[in-house]
């Protein structure tokens, strides 16, 4: 099949008032319209794929990135480390709706409230294979292991819930007069040892779940991500978040930080 995306777009115009009978005369149908098809699969979000299938599809179009659209999800998701964008965020439905922008080869997530969701990214390389990485770093294990490095930034921090793509997570710590409070999230993908994805969409104050208002409503969606890339016994890991500019300097100040403990713990469990 050719590629070149000025061709398919013609092909595509010309099919317009042409009989699905037509389309299916020919490999026409099956190559631009069918579940597999180029124009149309959705696989991306629903079939088991790894990211070096995705490098490979996206070597094959000479492209960086796929954006999607016509597949719902509650808000724009980033998938395989930002190589696919699923932009349909459900405004057919009348209750939310996200832009996503593309600026200066920056992306950011356009909230419903107006807000600019800015992406910033951090990276550890670490002498271990990425399943010690990536269980220390959950605490799949001994949960112990996340609290020690997610100590930089609450030294009470810890988590409720489970690291299964899907289900509801407190991230969780206590401030200096004791009080319980927190992040709610969820676990939007979990590829072991691969990438994990997490989306938080409220806070927690003491046992109540805030999931709306003033509080929430300029951040609600946005994206923590893990990777993890081994390349000769090491492992990079690179944290990829959502966040707006009042945080900015506050993540870069503490995430480096936290991602040398990380360093420290998994090579300890390696050596």
């Amino acid at each position: 099949t050719d590629f070149n995306f000025e061709k398919v777009n013609d092909i595509m115009r010309k099919s317009i008032d042409r009989t699905k009978q037509e389309m299916k005369s020919t490999n026409f149908y099956d190559t631009y319209y069918g579940s597999k098809s180029l124009i149309w699969y959705r696989g991306y979000f629903y079939d088991s794929l790894l990211d070096s299938d995705i490098s490979k599809i996206l070597k094959r179009l000479d492209s960086k990135h796929i954006i999607v659209g016509h597949c719902s999800n509650d808000e724009i998701v980033q998938l395989y480390n930002n190589k696919i964008f699923g932009i349909d965020s459900s405004i057919k439905k009348g209750e939310y709706g996200e832009i996503l922008f593309i600026e200066n080869n920056q992306v950011f997530r356009g909230t419903l409230s107006g807000n600019k969701m800015k992406k910033i990214e951090f990276k550890e390389q670490i002498k271990a294979s990425p399943k010690v990485v990536y269980e220390t770093m959950l605490g799949l294990n001994d949960i112990a292991t996340y609290e020690q490095w997610t100590a930089k930034f609450n030294p009470t921090s810890t988590y409720e819930g489970s690291w299964e793509k899907g289900e509801k997570m407190y991230f969780t710590g206590t401030d200096e007069n004791g009080k319980r409070g927190g992040m709610v999230s969820e676990i939007a993908e979990n590829k072991p040892y691969e990438f994990v994805s997490i989306r938080h969409y409220g806070i927690l104050d003491g046992d109540n779940e805030i999931t709306s208002g003033e509080q929430v409503d300029n951040w609600a969606g946005s994206l923590e991500n893990y990777s993890f890339q081994e390349s000769n016994g090491i492992t990079t890991v690179k944290v990829e978040m959502d966040t707006m500019d009042d945080y900015i300097d506050y993540f870069k100040e503490s995430w480096p930080k936290a991602l040398n403990i990380l360093k420290k713990i998994a090579e300890n469990k390696s050596s």
